[in-house]
């Protein structure tokens, strides 16, 4: 008799948590996802090539540029007592 009753005791118990865990995966199954997907995935990524020749005529420019602008600097600092010397009002 007292195993008759574990035996129901324990059959009435797993079927409940048979049904809890059925139960469950039923409200995971109905809950939104954290994380949702707005973009559409494009794989692989497109190569955007950049143009050589604009890249060179850029490069070419500011090192004209730039060598100028040094070249001026140097002979500024370089005669600058004379500069400085041709710009003062001379006095009569």
């Amino acid at each position: 008799m007292r195993n008759k009753r574990n035996m129901t005791i324990v059959s009435t118990i797993y079927s409940e948590a048979v049904a809890n865990l059925e139960s469950a995966k039923m409200s995971i199954v109905k809950e939104t996802p954290m994380i949702q997907v707005i973009d559409d995935i494009r794989y692989p990524l497109k190569f955007n090539a950049k143009p050589i020749q604009k890249n060179i005529t850029i490069g070419i420019l500011l090192g004209l540029i730039i060598g100028l602008i040094v070249t001026i600097l140097w002979y500024g600092l370089k005669n600058l007592n004379s500069i400085i010397k041709d710009l003062k009002p001379k006095m009569v």
